[in-house]
């Protein structure tokens, strides 16, 4: 990788240890009796349901946040933009950090909304990557962002999980996310080259003729599939610390490390996934990762064992990034390139915003049980493919075609 692949590749990762960190806290937080962040005589329902508010609260900023800022990195510049935000990235986290000391769950509500609002970075450094890359190169480069994504999934909870237990409680986390975020910062603004963008560059279009994506077939067919695999993604990780408590009783350290045991496995499909994009159709490629993640989460309840769970927890790890370079890609390469910014943003704001199909079908399932929500995961799995499949038959046949370099 070169000198910019290289700090791509790092600010996804710093990004994504900074928004992972505190998350084996946020449960055990809102599920912990004798801390006042809610009344000591709150129910465990109503706990969940606060905790899938906060969780919510992230990809509705997103969801506003993420297009917009994708949109301004189109007309400004990537880098301008992703420093700005990240500045905003570095403040939401010490807020977030006052309202845990102070115990305001207001103030906690607040900054989770205002960090989604903020934290438009692997979109735009996603957008990067396609303005720097071919179409050749692209799928490896993406793959590679990915293995950085899941790198983050590492660090991150596992840094939180360790601060939480043995260092100082509920807000060192938080602590620890705005001085990772912070870092991030410096190195983007110190080490990251500016780099002209399709809606900059010579011949590039108005803006008022820019097109509307949501009209264009193809990616709206891609926007949909990221909707429906980022919904059972969310449900997934949503209740995985809460299964993890009540059927394991873990601690906070030890949510972290059952972190890592999946982020090792997505890595490894992040790997694979850029290994085989060229050399099958990428609508095959999502087959295969949305199988994987179909099987992998309905069988998340079966375990009685740690041992036997990580195993299950493997193959819906591979399956999740191979399904992600499959969406991931397919909205990049059917958008026009002078939009790359707003394309990938609209995608991230989907993807996160896809925690709220989770929260509301979550909040629903987990009422008959927690068990419930995995198998809801699983059927959003499962649809994708089946759209995957008629897609793939109808476009390309029943042979394993390698995929071309033109849009799917």
């Amino acid at each position: 990788m070169n000198r910019t692949e290289w700090i791509l590749f790092m600010t996804v990762m710093l990004a994504v240890a900074g928004f992972a960190l505190p998350s084996p806290v946020m449960t055990p937080m809102f599920l912990d009796q004798g801390y006042q962040l809610l009344a000591s005589d709150t129910g465990q329902t109503e706990r969940i349901w606060w905790l899938m508010l906060a969780f919510g609260l992230y990809p509705v900023g997103q969801m506003l946040g993420g297009p917009y800022l994708g949109r301004l990195s189109d007309r400004w510049g990537r880098k301008p933009v992703l420093v700005g935000a990240l500045i905003g990235v570095v403040l939401g986290y010490l807020v977030m950090a006052l309202a845990i000391w102070q115990q305001w769950l207001w103030l906690l509500l607040l900054s989770r909304l205002w960090e989604g609002l903020c934290n438009g970075n692997v979109a735009i450094a996603q957008a990067m990557a396609a303005d720097i890359s071919s179409p050749e190169r692209k799928p490896i480069l993406f793959s590679r962002l990915n293995v950085a994504l899941n790198m983050g999934w590492i660090v991150g909870p596992l840094f939180g999980g360790f601060m939480a237990e043995y260092g100082g409680g509920y807000t060192a986390p938080f602590i620890g996310a705005g001085v990772i975020a912070a870092l991030n910062l410096g190195g983007v603004f110190w080490g990251l080259p500016a780099v002209t963008t399709a809606a900059q560059g010579p011949g590039a279009e108005p803006p008022a003729v820019r097109l509307s994506l949501i009209r264009l077939p193809q990616l709206r067919l891609y926007l949909l599939l990221t909707l429906l695999s980022y919904g059972a993604i969310m449900l997934y990780f949503n209740f995985f610390n809460v299964w993890l408590v009540e059927r394991f009783a873990q601690t906070p350290f030890q949510l972290a490390l059952a972190a890592v045991m999946i982020s090792v496995p997505m890595m490894f499909g992040s790997w694979l996934a850029g290994r085989i994009s060229g050399r099958l159709h990428l609508l095959w490629i999502g087959l295969l990762g949305h199988l994987l993640m179909t099987l992998g989460m309905l069988l998340f309840v079966v375990p009685q064992s740690l041992a036997m769970l990580y195993l299950v927890m493997a193959i819906a790890g591979v399956g999740i990034t191979i399904g992600e370079q499959a969406t991931s890609l397919g909205v990049s390469n059917n958008a026009p390139a002078s939009q790359q910014g707003e394309a990938m943003g609209l995608y991230r704001a989907l993807a996160m915003g896809s925690e709220l199909l989770a929260a509301a079908m979550g909040a629903l399932l987990v009422i008959q049980g927690t068990q419930y929500a995995y198998i809801g995961a699983a059927m959003l799995a499962l649809l994708c493919v089946l759209i995957f499949l008629r897609k793939g038959i109808v476009e390309v046949g029943r042979a394993l075609r390698p995929q071309s370099t033109s849009a799917p």
